[in-house]
């Protein structure tokens, strides 16, 4: 077996469906991969949505993980997996039909152990890019769209809608921590930025390829103030988590002294930009602050501290 393709999932049937249906139309020999469901828990239709697609795709599986937590999900999937390469999908995402064809390529030297690709949003409600929300924050809807070949090195790395790995480096550096990843509503990240930092220092590759594409939802509860400042919040909480476990006391130094100036920094800016009535630029510098005091507090106090200490202050 060539490929193990797993797409977790939690309470989206209807998407997890229309997911199904582009993965049935890869281009890639049947016999040569198998495609994964993990069900974290779902209260809805999930299992009933993968039995009625497996009647056109043989070489689908249904699985169920209990613990609730988008990395122990993965982590099921990989014990699981029968390939010799193995690549995450979202519930709500499609790959182009050569999307395994375009990753493998990228295979071909054996100190690369993974994989990324292209990720283009469908904006499922929006009629244009909201006013207040600045280009730059576009990451947190999970957009990588780079036109060239690269290597990813933190704090760049694979989008986890489209990533995969060479199964053996597993062996090696370990899975997904399940401290990190989206649990419920949660919206904890940085597991596979975690599990990508563990990769390099074992002294592997991790490249970019924009042939790979995936096209990804936006869902509509995405594009509000609040959902962005909270992504912003988490994305300090786990970011200081991440760092606190994969490197040293020299980095816990250089960081604070960074986002502390960066609130300062922020701070003032605010003020200033208040006065010119440019939304975006203060709402971006708000998440900034944000994201700054998040990474601190939890790199300092720990994960139960800084969530306790949330407020957004």
């Amino acid at each position: 077996m060539k490929w193990s393709v797993i797409i977790c999932t939690h309470n989206r049937a209807d998407d997890l469906g229309e997911t199904l249906q582009a993965v049935s139309r890869l281009n890639y020999p049947a016999g040569d991969f198998e495609v994964l469901v993990v069900d974290n828990a779902s209260q809805d239709d999930t299992e009933g949505v993968v039995e009625q697609a497996a009647a056109g795709m043989p070489h689908l599986k249904y699985l169920r993980e209990d613990k609730l937590g988008l990395s122990h999900a993965r982590n099921t999937g990989i014990a699981n997996a029968a390939g010799e390469f193995v690549a995450f999908l979202d519930d709500d995402a499609a790959p182009i039909p050569a999307w395994l064809e375009k990753l493998e390529e990228r295979f071909q030297n054996s100190r690369v152990a993974c994989v990324g690709g292209r990720v283009k949003p469908v904006w499922r409600t929006l009629a244009g890019w909201p006013d207040w929300l600045h280009p730059r924050l576009i990451g947190y809807f999970t957009v990588i769209d780079h036109d060239d070949f690269r290597d990813f090195g933190y704090p760049c790395c694979p989008a986890g809608t489209n990533v995969a790995f060479r199964k053996a480096v597993f062996d090696e550096v370990g899975t997904f921590d399940p401290n990190l990843g989206r649990t419920g509503t949660s919206l904890l990240s940085n597991e596979e930025a975690d599990l990508c930092v563990a990769i390099a220092q074992a002294g592997y590759r991790i490249l970019y390829t924009p042939e790979a594409v995936v096209h990804h939802k936006v869902h509509e509860n995405r594009l509000t103030r609040e959902w962005v400042l909270d992504r912003s919040y988490w994305g300090g909480v786990s970011s200081a988590i991440m760092e606190r476990r994969r490197f040293g006391a020299g980095n816990r130094v250089h960081k604070t002294l960074k986002y502390l100036a960066l609130i300062m920094a922020s701070e003032s800016l605010k003020r200033i930009l208040s006065l010119t009535d440019d939304h975006k630029k203060t709402f971006f510098w708000e998440c900034q602050a944000l994201f700054s005091r998040a990474f601190l507090k939890t790199l300092w106090l720990g994960h139960g501290q800084g969530n306790a200490a949330k407020g957004k202050s």
